[in-house]
């Protein structure tokens, strides 16, 4: 973050702190209440702060926001952003007077004290960016700070932009297991290579890719993986760093090289009976270095 964001959607009264529906797209659950644990109950508190402090600062592009909800530790990992709070107080100064900044809030998943929020920018740089932005939050301030960007291109050859899809959150009793899904398929397909796999954590009914370069269904996946080979670009993943899972939705922070440069891979997947269904990402060449000394990752 700092470079610039508006105009956000919070699809989900998740984020008050009295979450408490199995999911904001079920109309009829809106009134049926369910007990949560202590550590639901935690990541629902993290969740609301992350978002009054995402919305203060991208929406409202009000200042004292970050004195408010950032840490006077605050640690950065993004590559384009300098170490500490002062360069997010001295760039949310210049939005007010940037009226080409429009911000989107898409997926938004938490779990424990991490948040992350899935954003379509304008006005950031010369082109839109699709912004991963993950937070921890620590005695109720936002204490450290991971950022993908990547410029908005597609729609895939299904029509799917990197943007649009579901993002109503459902199943939140199918987390764990959710979870294994998801690693299981990072750790087979994406770590090892084995593509003869799909089929085990891919749903062969339905599978919608919001990748630009990669069309929707196994078939896809396998042709768009084959493509690239063929051009001499390779996908490698060589380490996970972060697994975060609510309901439906699981998110991945992952390391490893595209076109053999150094490259962060922020994954979401969406999930239904146990199997992927649908899949957004952003990608990142960070073989240039970073601003801070705090690593990427």
């Amino acid at each position: 973050m700092p470079r610039t964001l508006s105009s956000v959607t919070v699809y989900c009264a998740s984020f008050a702190l009295g979450f408490a529906l199995l999911g904001c797209a079920d109309q009829n659950a809106s009134t049926r209440q369910v007990d949560l644990t202590p550590e639901q109950q935690q990541t629902a508190t993290n969740k609301a702060l992350a978002t009054t402090a995402m919305t203060g600062l991208m929406i409202d592009k009000n200042p004292s926001i970050v004195d408010q909800y950032w840490s006077a530790n605050y640690i950065q990992h993004s590559p384009i952003q300098p170490a500490g709070r002062a360069p997010i107080e001295q760039w949310v100064a210049t939005l007010p007077a940037n009226t080409q900044f429009k911000y989107q809030m898409g997926r938004v998943l938490a779990e424990g004290d991490l948040v992350a929020f899935q954003g379509r920018v304008e006005g950031f740089m010369a082109q839109p960016v699709i912004m991963l932005n993950l937070f921890r939050v620590q005695d109720g301030k936002l204490a450290e700070h991971w950022e993908g960007i990547q410029i908005e291109s597609g729609p895939n050859p299904n029509g799917h932009t990197m943007f649009d899809g579901a993002t109503a959150m459902t199943d939140l009793d199918k987390t764990e297991s959710n979870r294994q899904v998801v690693s299981g398929f990072i750790n087979s397909v994406l770590i090892q290579g084995n593509l003869a796999t799909l089929e085990q954590f891919i749903s062969p009914m339905q599978y919608i890719q919001h990748n630009p370069q990669i069309a929707d269904g196994i078939t896809g996946i396998r042709s768009g993986f084959q493509a690239l080979a063929d051009a001499g670009i390779l996908i490698r993943y060589s380490k996970v760093h972060r697994l975060i899972a609510e309901g439906n939705f699981v998110l991945s922070h992952s390391e490893g090289t595209f076109g053999g440069k150094a490259t962060q891979f922020f994954d979401i997947f969406r999930l239904e009976n146990g199997k992927i269904v649908e899949h957004w990402d952003v990608i990142q060449d960070i073989s240039n270095g970073s601003l801070n000394n705090n690593g990427v990752f």
